[in-house]
C-alpha cells in the first residue's frame, strides 16, 4: 500500500489528541493526502472507526486536497480550532 502524501494520519484512531502541530505542503491521491486526515480503518484493515478523537489548535496549509479532512466516521470527534483554508467536509478550519 502507498501512503504517501499525507501529513498526519489518524486511521480508527480511538482517544487520540493531536495539537499544537503544524503541517503544510503535504499532497497526494492516496486515502492519507492531505494535512490532517481522520478516517475510518474499517475498509482497509477491517479495523475501527475514529472515535473520541480530538484534533485542536493545529494549522495546516498548502495540503491537498485539504488542510482537514475527516470522513465523518466515529463518535466524538472534535476539531477546535484549527487554522486552515480548506476542509472536508466544510467548515473544519478557524
Amino acid at each position: 500500500m502507498n501512503l504517501q502524501g499525507g501529513g498526519i494520519l489518524l486511521l480508527g484512531a480511538t482517544r487520540t489528541l493531536v495539537t499544537h502541530n503544524s503541517v503544510q505542503g503535504n499532497s497526494g491521491r492516496q486515502i492519507n493526502s492531505g494535512g490532517i486526515v481522520v478516517v475510518s480503518a474499517k475498509a482497509l484493515t477491517k479495523g475501527s472507526n475514529p472515535n473520541f478523537d480530538t484534533i485542536a489548535r493545529n494549522t495546516a496549509f498548502r495540503d491537498h486536497p485539504a488542510g482537514l479532512i475527516w470522513d465523518r466516521t466515529g463518535i466524538r470527534v472534535r476539531f477546535i480550532a484549527d487554522h486552515c483554508r480548506t476542509s472536508i467536509p466544510p467548515g473544519l478550519c478557524h
